[in-house]
């Protein structure tokens, strides 16, 4: 049976690539040291050990001790005496000597602060002053172009290399430093709200959090952690709720609709909820919604059509509510039997989209300027259905908001005209209707709408 080795400190995981590419490095210098002077068997042997064995009993002795941390600290003293060994052996030629001492001060200061920058410093150099000493090599500083110039590519490679990993850390402190606000605000927007009707719920729409007023308001079986949050809504706008919540978290948006949910007591409470994307603070794959709700009074309430006399219309064959900026949030049956769309592919799409392409920016332009001005629109235009063809409807738009000039959701009334004919018998057109303006009707091929005077 295979022993597995314990997994050793990070510090010692990230020194030993740099330990085992620097020493391999340090080796090919010396081999041309060597080469240059006094070249003998057993000083290669002894090379090959120091530079090409021994970085990876270093990682090893790191991980079989308890406290790794501790010894990949030690290691980097031991790093500092086998360079001054080498040093002094070397015959303290300046050039690699400047190198080694470079790129061990550096290590030293980076893992273990000024304390360990003085221990590797004091290890460095009592080691070349004693090797030297007990051997009596000679003081020769003086190498060739060759060896001048591998430690003067070396030095330059191992300083910008160490450029880029501070780069690379500095750039991750300051995306942590960002991800930290984000995850303060977030926190502190529930901790502000925690009297409030504030949930976080995943993508499968399972109940992360929720704050203490979800058990006064709704079922307290309904409401636990890893509860569906949807079964708090009322059944004849969940399916509605659940496009909402997938439009949400797949567009990585904030957004807000409106739709009946059961108290506790089973009543049925015209709610207002905003959901707000949560940026994935913590890595993993988890996204997230933060939900707000509130309670809507009956004079707030625009999500019911039928409870408002503005929309008391006979003759409307469906029924379509949107955001101001023209994106659908529900649509009845009654809308999908006439265009062939199912509710999951109107939900999200915006007027522009199921209108046809034919003056349908322009259309929406002319809806939006009647309704600041009438607070209604009403005309003809083309439909599209889900097979690409198009037919012609009558339509009445109307804005609604909490407050008479802050409109927030539009209710467009749909009735169809194909069997009524058309000004122009070779194609459509969009005329006012109901004596809503007197101007003349108007080709859709010129890209115009009724806008209502």
């Amino acid at each position: 049976m295979a022993t597995q080795l314990p997994r050793p400190h990070r510090l010692a995981r990230m020194n030993y690539p740099v330990r085992v590419g620097s020493f391999g490095f340090a080796f090919a210098v010396i081999v041309l040291v060597l080469m240059e002077r006094s070249f003998s068997v057993p000083a290669l042997f002894l090379a090959a050990l120091s530079f090409l064995v021994y970085p990876h009993l270093a990682f090893l002795h790191a991980k079989l001790v308890f406290d790794s941390k501790r010894a990949e600290l030690n290691n980097l003293l031991i790093d500092s005496a086998i360079l001054g060994l080498w040093v002094a052996q070397i015959q303290y030629a300046i050039w690699p000597s400047l190198g080694a001492l470079l790129a061990l001060n550096l290590n030293n200061a980076i893992c273990g602060g000024i304390r360990h920058l003085l221990l590797g410093l004091l290890s460095f150099l009592a080691t070349a002053v004693l090797w030297g000493g007990v051997w009596g090599l000679p003081f020769r500083p003086e190498t060739g172009l060759p060896v001048a110039l591998l430690c003067a590519l070396g030095i330059l490679a191992y300083v910008s290399a160490l450029g880029v990993v501070f780069h690379r850390g500095n750039r991750k402190l300051v995306e942590a430093r960002e991800v930290l606000v984000r995850s303060e605000r977030q926190f502190r927007f529930i901790a502000e709200h925690s009297g409030g009707l504030v949930a976080i719920i995943d993508g499968g729409w399972r109940i992360r959090y929720r704050s203490v007023q979800y058990v006064e308001y709704f079922n307290p079986n309904r409401v636990e952690p890893e509860a569906d949050w949807l079964t708090l809504v009322d059944e004849a706008d969940r399916e509605r709720a659940a496009e909402f919540l997938r439009y949400a978290i797949q567009t990585e948006t904030r957004d807000s609709i409106r739709f009946h949910m059961q108290s506790a007591a089973g009543e049925r409470m015209l709610m207002e909820c905003n959901a707000s994307f949560l940026s994935n603070e913590f890595g993993g794959d988890t996204r997230m919604l933060l939900i707000t709700c509130r309670r809507l009074e009956a004079d707030e309430s625009v999500a019911d059509p039928s409870r408002d006399r503005r929309y008391q219309r006979s003759g409307v064959d469906a029924l379509v509510i949107s955001d101001a900026a023209g994106r659908a949030e529900y649509a009845d049956a009654g809308y999908s039997r006439l265009t062939g769309f199912t509710t999951q592919q109107i939900v999200g799409r915006m007027s522009t989209e199921l209108r046809s392409s034919a003056g349908a920016d322009d259309l929406f332009a002319q809806v939006l300027r009647a309704l600041a001005r009438d607070g209604q629109w009403e005309g003809r235009c083309l439909e599209r259905r889900s097979n690409g063809s198009v037919f012609l409807v009558g339509v009445r738009v109307v804005g609604v908001g909490a407050q008479p000039d802050s409109v927030t959701r539009l209710v467009w009334m749909i009735t169809n005209l194909t069997q009524v004919p058309s000004a122009d018998a070779g194609e459509p057109a969009m005329a006012e209707g109901d004596g809503v303006s007197s101007r003349p009707e108007v080709s859709i091929a010129d890209s115009q709408g009724a806008d209502g005077g």
